[in-house]
């Protein structure tokens, strides 16, 4: 069965995702800053008290903390993670002085950072499967191709967070060995880390299994992938942006993750995938 280290998994897309894989087995290590969150949550109580639900107190922002949490997810060494799924995101403020921000800007990019730069190697030397949520239409050439009503959306209202996503893609693409695209525009000033090559480059280890998933809009309706429609997929998942997909559930994106992408990791894993109805 799977063993899993789940950052971010408090609620939302995480959350779902977590109670899919603790159903078929799973051990998740969550770091939470909070974890009363789920030591009161009747759906996950059962998989504490089993012991498949292991809770470590800990900030994301925090590299000490994220260590830490790599070393309770191995079991002290004595088991490898097969999974680490980063679901880390916040929500946008707002006010008049400085219009829609996020606070910190750049908690994503900064979590996924000390997620890669504090594996421990030394007692797992073949890296774990990596899963990230970022988002749709973070570069100019990917923001052409989104469907016409989402785009004052994305220009505006969702500029501050989709900030802070393209640097978590920026870190994690280096993380992984791979080329930034010429085309792509570097983050803006102050939300990449100081050092954060050098952070990534004393790590010594690349992440060749690294998959980041680019939702659409995100909702919190139903799930549609349980009951798909007879003979059409519930959702579509492309390597390019989905032009006609404006939606997609959070519920549906930890359907994706936990019963087709890491059911089928030969097909799926290790790419950058949209995900949209």
């Amino acid at each position: 069965m799977l063993n899993v280290y789940a950052i971010g998994a408090s609620r939302n897309i995480g959350y779902f995702c977590s109670l899919r894989l603790l159903a078929k087995g799973a051990t998740i290590t969550f770091l939470l800053r909070n974890t009363s969150i789920l030591e009161s949550d009747e759906a996950i109580r059962p998989y504490i008290t089993s012991g498949h639900a292991r809770l470590v107190k800990g900030d994301a922002m925090n590299a000490s903390d994220v260590a830490n949490g790599w070393r309770h997810a191995q079991f002290d060494g004595a088991r490898p993670v097969d999974v680490l799924l980063s679901t880390v995101g916040g929500l946008p403020h707002f006010s008049l002085s400085k219009g829609v921000y996020m606070d910190p800007p750049n908690l994503v990019t900064t979590s996924v950072l000390n997620i890669l730069s504090t594996f421990p190697a030394d007692s797992q030397p073949t890296p774990p499967k990596i899963i990230t949520v970022s988002s749709i239409g973070l570069t100019p050439a990917e923001h052409k191709k989104l469907p016409l009503l989402l785009k004052p959306l994305y220009g505006s209202l969702l500029a501050a967070p989709h900030e802070d996503k393209l640097g978590s893609e920026r870190v994690a693409l280096e993380a992984a060995g791979m080329q930034w695209p010429r085309s792509n525009p570097e983050p803006r000033e102050g939300i990449m880390p100081a050092g954060w090559k050098n952070t990534l480059q004393k790590s010594g280890v690349v992440f060749p299994e690294l998959t980041i998933i680019k939702p659409a809009l995100l909702t919190d309706g139903a799930c549609k992938g349980d009951k798909p429609k007879a003979g059409k997929a519930a959702y579509q998942v492309s390597e390019q942006v989905i032009g006609n997909g404006y939606t997609i559930s959070r519920k549906d994106i930890a359907h994706f993750i936990a019963e087709v992408l890491l059911e089928d990791w030969a097909k799926y894993g290790g790419k950058t995938l949209n995900v949209a109805y």
